[in-house]
């Protein structure tokens, strides 16, 4: 009886596995013949596919791939993740995932939800660290949210983690005005 358990548990798994390559195959070949006409029906087989087999990180990336073209950041979000979590090594999906959340920071700064524009772009940070433009857009969600020291703070991490000019202008006039709101007219005169 236990043999024939073990059987048919390794068959049905290969079923499921055969079945979940089928729909991950045909999520893939939707989205490369119309990427933007089948978006929702690709979704629908990288659904199906992780239905059957739920440990592949390339239905998980590939899912959050075609939600990223849907401009359905936080299904994405939590795709990439799961894929990270499969594919813990990927440098690949790791700056991919930073920069879904650094765009989905952006997108609740311009909303002026301050707090999860912030929580999105300390995700991005710690998913990414070596990012600094998201140390930069931190810096100005914490200004939203008139945390005036801390702001101030990562602007001059900013700066100074910064070798190319990027954002530096805006970062140094940016801490200038916070410097001028704070009265510290002596900092004010450094970022000047």
């Amino acid at each position: 009886a236990n043999r024939f358990r073990m059987r048919s548990s390794i068959a049905l798994e290969k079923i499921n596995r055969e079945g979940s390559q089928k729909h991950y195959e045909n999520g893939l070949s939707l989205l490369e013949d119309s990427p933007y006409q089948n978006i929702e029906q690709a979704i629908a087989e990288f659904t199906k596919a992780i239905f059957l087999v739920d440990d592949n990180p390339n239905i998980f990336e590939s899912r959050g791939d075609a939600y990223v073209q849907l401009c359905d950041y936080r299904s994405a979000i939590t795709n990439f993740k799961r894929a990270l979590q499969l594919r813990s090594e990927s440098p690949h999906l790791r700056r991919k995932l930073s920069n879904i959340l650094d765009v989905e920071g952006l997108t609740r700064l311009k909303e002026r939800q301050f707090q999860e524009a912030l929580n999105l772009f300390t995700a991005a940070l710690d998913t990414d660290p070596s990012n600094k433009y998201f140390l930069f857009h931190r810096s100005v969600a914490l200004v939203g949210a008139a945390r005036l020291p801390e702001a101030l703070k990562a602007l001059h991490a900013y700066i100074q983690g910064e070798t190319r000019s990027g954002l530096l202008v805006e970062a140094h006039v940016l801490a200038a005005r916070i410097c001028r709101y704070l009265r510290d007219l002596a900092a004010v005169a450094l970022h000047v």
